[in-house]
């Protein structure tokens, strides 16, 4: 029920309105996850100790929300969860990925990312609408174009090693120079007008604030990337198939 004090002007209490929430509101953004499960059917994911993946999905997506509600206003639950989701569902399907040639294997991996991120975002879009959807699917396809990259990068420097911890290190360097590569190119894309323009004096300031901006995303996706990476440095089914990633040569069936 509304109340206002109006004076003069009408009663202080308006008529009580009801709002209904559907419970779909409330469960749609945190059951995505379930896309992964029919990738557990597939014959190399049917193995002992293969559902270990959804260790490092089920905490994540909670910590996520958690911090989401919390902290962040509810800016990181719908695109972190769809990353979580798209590395995930990269590792259970490493073994299917072409061998060679590296653009081959980049592009199968970003046909993975992009089909298990749209998914995860179509059970938020029914509970939020579809601009709601249109909206996070750029900051999702973003994190999955710097996450290749980097993990090009980061692989080219594994190959004659191929170790887990190299390569997380590897990623903690590249991850936020693309991030801050793809803000800064965002950011002069759509204030282009005002360079155009001559408007040339805030330039460094928001360069400097893209960047900061930038490498505190790249962060936060590296951030994400962690658990998985200590999964597969841990685990020997998973250890294998990032190994076989990084080195073509590595047989996938191998133990790391």
């Amino acid at each position: 029920m509304i109340t206002r004090d109006l004076g003069d002007a009408g009663p202080p209490e308006g008529p009580p309105i009801l709002f209904r929430w559907s419970l779909w509101w409330n469960i749609a953004p945190h059951v995505g996850w379930l896309v992964l499960w029919p990738l557990m059917a597939l014959k190399e994911n049917r193995r002992r100790g293969a559902c270990w993946i959804f260790a490092p999905v089920l905490i994540e997506i909670a910590l996520v929300t958690w911090l989401d509600r919390a902290w962040l206003g509810g800016w990181l639950a719908v695109p972190g969860g769809s990353v979580i989701v798209a590395m995930a569902a990269l590792l259970l399907l490493a073994e299917r990925l072409p061998r060679r040639p590296a653009w081959r294997k980049g592009g199968a991996a970003a046909l993975v990312w992009m089909g298990l991120s749209i998914p995860v975002l179509a059970f938020n879009s029914g509970a939020s609408g579809f601009s709601s959807f249109m909206g996070e699917m750029l900051p999702v396809a973003l994190a999955g174009l710097v996450f290749l990259l980097a993990w090009i990068m980061a692989s080219r420097r594994c190959r004659a090693h191929p170790g887990v911890g190299r390569l997380a290190l590897w990623l903690l360097l590249w991850v936020p120079v693309f991030m801050i590569a793809v803000v800064l190119a965002l950011i002069l894309v759509f204030t282009g007008g005002f360079w155009g323009r001559g408007d040339m004096q805030f330039l460094p300031v928001l360069l400097f604030g893209s960047a900061l901006w930038g490498g505190g995303l790249g962060l936060v996706v590296w951030l994400i990337l962690a658990p998985f990476l200590l999964l597969c440095s841990r685990h020997p089914v998973y250890g294998s198939r990032i190994r076989n990633i990084i080195n073509p040569t590595h047989e996938p069936g191998e133990a790391p």
